[in-house]
């Protein structure tokens, strides 16, 4: 539980950087002011489920959307390490360069519409749980 505890810590950094720092570019260049949704991320089988509201993150919390997953990845112990040894989203997720490739969970639609959105969460997590 201790792990957990400290992974929504981290999550709940994110949240600040996101919502403080990072907002402006966030909600503009990477266009997550149109983003009003969760965005799940399973952890060697652990989800954390991030909630937004027109690009402001509003909760961290743990465990799956009562509604379903709307976008998310998932990935190993392993693929979550290589990730924030790496910090490269596309690699992350192309199967084609990588054998560690994150799995894309909830709308593959929402997903791609979204992948602006994602990348710079990605990117932000990988500077806070490096």
């Amino acid at each position: 539980m201790a792990d957990l505890n400290a992974r929504l810590r981290q999550f709940e950094k994110v949240k600040e950087l996101i919502n403080g720092p990072e907002a402006e570019l966030f909600k503009t260049r990477y266009l997550a002011r149109y983003f009003s949704g969760d965005i799940t991320f399973m952890m060697d089988g652990v989800p954390f489920t991030l909630t937004f509201h027109k690009g402001t993150m509003v909760s961290v919390e743990l465990g799956k959307p009562i509604g379903g997953i709307n976008i998310g990845l998932g990935g190993t112990q392993e693929q979550w390490s290589d990730f924030f040894r790496h910090k490269n989203f596309q690699l992350a997720t192309s199967p084609k360069h990588n054998p560690l490739c994150f799995e894309i969970l909830g709308s593959p639609l929402a997903y791609r519409q979204n992948n602006n959105t994602m990348a710079q969460l990605m990117r932000v997590m990988a500077k806070v749980m490096e």
